[in-house]
């Protein structure tokens, strides 16, 4: 039977656990080390995922989806969003309504800046298209011919 006994250091950061079975001992040393946050941009529109936006598609969410490999960590979230908003910009997601802007292409990141001992950043960006509302076509009826009048003579 092996039995692990944990002893931490005098250093929050290193672990030892001691194995000693008949005798023989060994040592292994757990080093926690800060690992940087990995940041992906999801893009909804009406609640549905997109890669552009349209003016009148409803009101758009930018989500800054986080995986940090220290799972205790807390997250600082930095955007800029060239222009497209100007409310709280340090939270994980950003919900504006596209008819309040400008049709052109957009350049939307996130630096996501984690919270351990050497703090470490992550970040994401990618271009967003809105589009003009688009009008459907307008369809006229076909014109037609008034029929020959039989009566008249004509050929």
């Amino acid at each position: 039977m092996v039995e692990l006994q944990p002893v931490v250091s005098d250093q929050d950061y290193h672990e030892f656990i001691v194995v000693s079975e008949d005798q023989k001992a060994h040592e292994l040393t757990v080093t926690y080390q800060n690992l940087a946050p990995t940041v992906q941009l999801l893009i909804l529109q009406d609640e549905q995922a997109v890669t552009s936006i349209t003016m009148d598609g409803g009101v758009v969410t930018l989500l800054a989806i986080v995986s940090d490999g220290n799972g205790l960590d807390e997250h600082t979230y930095s955007w800029d969003l060239d222009g497209l908003t100007t409310e709280d910009l340090t939270v994980s997601s950003i919900t504006f309504e596209p008819s309040d802007f400008a049709v052109r292409e957009y350049l939307v990141s996130v630096t996501v800046t984690d919270n351990g001992s050497n703090p470490l950043s992550g970040m994401a960006n990618q271009k967003l298209t809105l589009l003009a509302v688009e009008e459907p076509p307008v369809i006229e009826p076909p014109a037609t011919e008034a029929p020959a009048n039989p009566s008249s003579g004509e050929a």
